[in-house]
């Protein structure tokens, strides 16, 4: 800003004119993508109480909403199971690991329950599920979080029959890797008169013997189930979780 003295001859005497200058302001760079602050996550899991037995399943379903309340097609969300510290876990199997809302911005996946370590105990944690939706600004991810609760499967025990039980090795087996299952631990007043392996790939096998081997063609989690057959006519089974990588 300047000062200028002009002198007026008419009036004999000085006068400041201070001359005017003009304050622009720096034009605000245009946004990039949704803003997180303004997106709105409704997410549900139905059921949220399953029972842990590797097989049953809660439907997850989100809905993303702008700050006007109006649906948000094509937000990309991660997909995780999370510890309470936030640490990525694999607990049971999600569908999907990422999603995208639809038109009506909505999307849902599916978990499905690991097996319990101790069927007919209550000691299976609930699983979080966390949320996060991408952005291109990682200080602006806000996740949101479900959570599933899981219970034993009830074990009904029948008097006179089989007590079955099995392990298996490798614990954690690769793809066509021959897997050792034993079932020398399954007992019976009565004497076992045969083993029946499920393997959950679609093959069987009976067995009069405790120990059989098998391989898993493709990585996956496989629910392998054992049914054994005592003297009496009496059966009995039990399920495992075997995670092929």
């Amino acid at each position: 800003m300047h000062i200028h003295k002009i002198k007026l001859m008419a009036l004999g005497a000085t006068a400041l004119v201070v001359a005017s200058c003009t304050v622009s302001k720096t034009p605000m760079p245009a946004l990039i993508g949704p803003s997180e602050l303004s997106l709105s996550l409704a997410v549900t899991a139905n059921p949220d109480l399953i029972t842990a037995n590797g097989a049953a399943q809660s439907t997850i379903r989100v809905i993303a909403r702008d700050a006007a309340g109006q649906p948000q097609p094509n937000v990309d969300i991660r997909v995780d199971t999370v510890t309470g510290g936030d640490v990525i876990v694999e607990i049971g199997q999600l569908s999907q690991h990422l999603i995208k809302t639809d038109s009506k911005g909505e999307a849902t996946l599916t978990f499905t329950a690991p097996m319990a370590p101790n069927p007919g105990i209550d000691d299976t944690p609930p699983v979080t599920v966390r949320l996060l939706p991408v952005s291109t600004d990682f200080a602006l991810q806000m996740p949101r979080y479900v959570v599933i609760r899981l219970v034993p499967p009830a074990v009904i025990v029948v008097p006179g029959a089989p007590i079955p039980d099995f392990s298996f090795l490798p614990a954690t087996p690769a793809v066509n890797e021959l897997v050792n299952f034993n079932a020398a631990a399954s007992t019976d007043p009565d004497g076992i008169a045969s083993y029946t392996w499920d393997w959950g790939d679609g093959e069987t096998a009976t067995k009069t013997t405790p120990a059989e081997n098998h391989d898993f063609a493709a990585a996956g989690t496989y629910i392998v189930t054992l049914t054994v057959l005592d003297n009496t006519g009496q059966r009995a089974s039990k399920s495992k979780q075997v995670v092929v990588h």
